[in-house]
């Protein structure tokens, strides 16, 4: 990988690289600057991906929408028609077969609007148009339903509506629902969801077309700063917008799940012969079990770990959470590969929830839409001076990218050391058993010690060139680490950001109020103070090699 790029070709010419309509030299050209540059390579990719999913989209949308109630209106004869009511008397008409520019352009202005309608609406638009859609469903089901309502500590079957009788006490879940102004008489409705959402001052929406075995659901999910519930989600089957399940996850940590239930058998007779037989006695009825409890730091350790072992914790698009009900893996343009390897990974780990989901398209205001992609990369300023250090333009490429990619590695340790360290501060930490402290030492300790590793390569490598640029070997330095691994790993970080800023501006031009005279001087004490502290942090929190996890 190259860091140094001719200027690059912007959105247009991609796009129209990807339909083949460039003049062969520009697509050689084209061609040939993708295979150097990882940047355009990306937003090629992604290029190609959002026409992909468009297709997918519109297929998926053709099995999803109801036939037309009658055919489409032949409109053309009608225009025609019209046109020649209220033209001049001896005006000439034009031939029926004519091409018409303007059908044309209203075609496209409807397409347009189209897709500016179903691609460019807002998730609370789209969730008020299925909740209205199911509401009217909801208007003609009249028969029988039964619901299964789970918390931390009860499980039970309910009729999905029922109305509290006057003067009855209520219970602890529905005054928890009346605090939220949520119905508890009808919990699993799209109705009371909505109403639920409708009254809400601030919220934000998310909906998603997800598929269960061979089911298409829509489920949307509803979250708010406002009121004693602070996130509630309602699925819906896509073929009759029935509500099949709605989660509720209220500010004090009470979490309540509600899905569709069948309702209970009614035992028939017994023959009138049988009645008078001694009859052994029923067995009693078993206990539901309760839902397991909610994740503590001991669950969310042995996930990291597991992200750990196959290299998912070193800056990739995943985001584990720790939730009530659940620990969630999200990955974000993940490629098929890869998710197998995240299952394989998490398979054994309890209560963990991985999912995987497509990048957000970006705004216009956030991908620059119509700016051109090329910039204009001057050289650094000491390019020259250590070119001549490294013998030419080839080995300054080759140094200044193994540098480039050292920093980057020293960063990536030090940002999974800094996810250590607030995911599992003092309080948490004292909640881990032996074993649990023993697996977190050892995450801790490979990490450092890559980090140490990568940082004394860096420092060996770039002392000849800052020698070269005139700045003087800074002397060894002895560092004291803070209080806690916490805390030190705070000092660790920011000495790696400083350094990594440095070195960016060094050999790769990047921006600084500093004198380009300083930089080298300045970027010989950050290697050497970082250098330090990498190996005071190793030797105090390295471990030794062995029992990685």
């Amino acid at each position: 990988m190259t860091r140094f790029h001719a200027p690059h070709p912007d959105g247009g010419e991609l796009l129209r690289f990807a339909d083949g309509e460039l003049p062969s030299r520009k697509a050689a050209a084209v061609r040939s600057h993708l295979e150097a540059c990882w940047s355009c390579r990306t937003q090629l990719e992604e290029l190609q991906k959002g026409i992909g999913d468009y297709v997918r989209y519109h297929e998926a949308l053709k099995s999803e929408l109801p036939p037309p109630p009658r055919p489409w209106a032949d409109l053309r004869s009608r225009m025609e028609a019209e046109d020649r009511a209220q033209a001049p008397a001896g005006a000439r008409m034009r031939p029926a077969n004519a091409p018409r520019w303007w059908i044309s352009a209203a075609a496209a202005v409807l397409l347009a609007c189209l897709a500016y309608y179903r691609f460019g609406m807002t998730p609370s638009a789209s969730a008020a148009e299925l909740l209205q859609k199911a509401v009217a469903s909801e208007s003609s089901f009249s028969g029988p339903r039964h619901i299964r309502v789970r918390t931390r500590s009860r499980s039970f079957t309910r009729p999905a509506v029922y109305a509290r009788e006057a003067g009855a006490s209520e219970d602890s879940l529905s005054a928890l629902f009346a605090s939220a102004n949520y119905s508890w008489e009808a919990p699993l409705s799209a109705r009371s969801y909505a109403s639920w959402r409708d009254q809400l001052p601030e919220k934000r929406d998310e909906v998603e077309n997800v598929r269960d075995g061979g089911a298409s659901l829509y489920r949307i999910r509803t979250t708010t700063p406002a009121g004693a519930l602070a996130e509630a989600t309602i699925t819906l089957r896509a073929r009759d917008f029935t509500p099949v399940k709605g989660t509720f996850q209220f500010r004090d940590s009470d979490y309540v799940e509600i899905t569709e239930a069948a309702a209970p058998d009614p035992e028939p007779p017994a023959p009138a012969h049988e009645i008078a037989r001694a009859t052994p006695p029923a067995a009693p009825e078993p206990v539901p079990s309760a839902p397991p409890a909610a994740p503590g730091p001991s669950e969310e350790l042995q996930a990291l770990a597991a992200l750990h072992r196959i290299g998912a914790d070193l800056g990739e698009p995943i985001e584990l959470t720790r939730r009530p009900d659940g620990i969630f893996v999200t990955g974000t343009g993940i490629d098929p590969a890869r998710q197998e390897q995240l299952r394989a990974s998490l398979a054994h780990v309890p209560q963990v929830r991985l999912r995987f989901q497509e990048p957000r398209p970006m705004s216009p205001e956030e991908s620059g839409a119509g700016a051109a992609l090329s910039v204009a990369v001057s050289p650094p300023a000491h390019a020259a001076a250590i070119q001549n250090a490294v013998g030419g333009q080839l080995a300054f490429e080759e140094f200044s990218n193994r540098a480039l990619d050292l920093s980057d590695a020293a960063i990536a340790r030090a940002h999974a050391l800094e996810n250590l360290a607030r995911r599992f501060p003092a309080s948490e930490e004292a909640r881990l058993s032996k074993s649990d402290l023993d697996l977190l030492a050892a995450l801790r300790g490979g990490h450092a010690r890559a980090l140490a590793a990568s940082i004394s390569e860096l420092a060996g490598m770039m002392g000849p060139a800052l020698a070269a640029l005139g700045a003087a070997a800074a002397p060894a330095q002895h560092e004291t680490l803070a209080g806690s691994w916490q805390e030190a790993t705070g000092q660790v970080l920011a000495a790696a950001q400083q350094a990594d800023h440095l070195i960016s501006v060094l050999l790769a031009g990047a921006n600084t109020d500093l004198p380009p005279a300083q930089v080298p001087q300045q970027l010989a004490a950050a290697l050497s103070r970082l250098q330090a502290l990498s190996a005071a942090y190793r030797n105090a929190y390295g471990g030794a090699e062995e029992g990685q996890p």
